[in-house]
């Protein structure tokens, strides 16, 4: 069924694809799961603006688990890292052009209040993605194995919350982020709280049909007005799915052909579909 948003309400239940296809349209085969693995633990841990340089703040934990893997990608290339250890802290760095313009080509950014995955990131498969998620939750999240998942905190930085939402969308892991505050010294700093889950531990709590699940809206908070795009679908089909598998449809109503204050042109042939209204999917009683 498809209703407005407005008439949404809790206890209604709403699509969400657990899993979407994500398309491989380059097929170098360097750019596989170890690949993935060292562009997450520098989205985690890296820095590097002195030219070539990629460095990785990383700690005796990190070590044990997280350079081996990256070592596996730079052997590929003959590249020894320098490792220098200070106490716990255990510095890793990589003076390289070829390295350097490989991070720069997936990650934009310069530190943790600014990086994000670059849309370069999805056209080399899954296997690569998913080794970008485990090298991030590598380095800054920690491995939750009873329950299934990752789990930590980072610099508040929502092009970084919204990389790995997408990201986790295609390799079929529950994402979840909240922002929180954390005082230091009387200051307050803002901080995204991540959860990762990659096992099936609560899917029993999930209604399924197909290739979606139902999720039930357990509240709704309404939101000042906003600029945003709209989006058309010029198929006669007119559902879309956004970052976090929520399907919807194409939302306004103008004459055919009229044109929108941001200069795309919409129309819809749907003589039910009420004017100037957002639309949503919703599992209706005989799905579910």
């Amino acid at each position: 069924d498809i209703v407005v948003t407005t008439d949404l309400k809790v206890g209604d239940y709403i699509p969400q694809i657990v899993q979407s296809d994500l398309v491989k349209i380059n097929n170098s085969s360097l750019y596989d799961y170890y690949a993935g693995y060292f562009i997450g633990a520098y989205l985690a841990e890296g820095s590097g603006n002195d030219g070539n340089l990629i460095h990785l703040a990383l700690t005796h934990k990190d070590k044990i688990e997280l350079i081996p893997i990256c070592n596996k990608f730079l052997d590929r290339f003959g590249i020894i890292p320098n490792i220098y250890e200070y106490g716990e802290d255990v510095h890793y760095n990589i003076y390289d052009t070829v390295i350097r313009s490989i991070v720069d080509k997936f990650v934009g950014g310069i530190d943790c209040k600014t990086k994000y995955l670059r849309k370069e990131c999805f056209q080399y498969g899954v296997e690569f993605i998913k080794g970008v998620i485990h090298g991030f939750s590598a380095g800054d999240l920690n491995l939750d194995q009873e329950y299934e998942r990752w789990k930590g905190n980072t610099t508040y930085n929502i092009k970084l919350v919204q990389s790995l939402r997408f990201a986790c969308q295609f390799c079929g892991y529950k994402y979840h982020s909240s922002k929180n505050k954390i005082f230091v010294e009387g200051k307050s700093y803002n901080i995204s709280c991540h959860t990762i889950r990659f096992g099936n531990r609560k899917e029993r709590q999930y209604r399924r049909f197909g290739s979606c699940r139902a999720i039930r809206v357990e509240s709704i908070t309404k939101i000042e007005n906003k600029k945003c795009f709209d989006i058309n679908v010029n198929s006669s089909n007119h559902l879309f799915s956004i970052g976090a598998g929520i399907i919807t449809h194409n939302c306004k109503q103008n004459s055919p052909g009229s044109k929108t204050a941001w200069g795309s042109y919409t129309s819809c042939s749907n003589p039910h579909i009420r004017r100037n209204s957002e639309y949503i999917v919703i599992a209706s009683k005989d799905t579910l």
